[in-house]
């Protein structure tokens, strides 16, 4: 059965030209739920986070909270979360792709409360875009 969604996923993928991460190491993959009339194309820039990757790390820094039961229970894990860029740089349909069940909502969450991003672009046009996003929980 995993390899079967795993593959229906991959398929999917594939077949709406946006690039997805999936975790195979775990069991809890999911497809985004997205209506027929969602149209997506493969950008020439990828939507990205305000400021970058370092910008990113201090968002993480400043708003990532660890669920007090995964803590407790020493679950830790990479979840990838997928979510839908809009022109303006509004997030839409945040969901946990794949990880630990327990860190999803955090990881929605944490996605939910980030400022818009900066859409994707094709031919210097923003358009709506599919991202992948990895968020990684970690004892130390």
């Amino acid at each position: 059965m995993k390899r079967f969604t795993l593959f229906v996923f991959l398929l999917f993928s594939m077949s709406a030209a946006i690039r997805a991460q999936v975790n195979t190491g775990d069991d809890s993959v999911t497809m985004p739920d997205f209506r027929q009339d969602t149209l997506l194309q493969q950008a020439d820039v990828p939507a990205s986070f305000p400021g970058g990757s370092s910008a990113w790390a201090h968002f993480l820094i400043r708003h990532l909270t660890y669920p007090a039961d995964a803590m407790r229970f020493s679950i830790q894990g990479k979840v990838i979360v997928g979510f839908l860029v809009e022109p303006d740089g509004r997030l839409k349909k945040i969901h946990a792709v794949s990880g630990p069940r327990d860190l999803h909502g955090a990881s929605e969450r944490l996605l939910k409360e980030s400022p818009r991003w900066i859409a994707g672009t094709l031919n210097g046009v923003a358009i709506r875009t599919y991202r992948t996003q990895q968020i990684i929980f970690e004892i130390k």
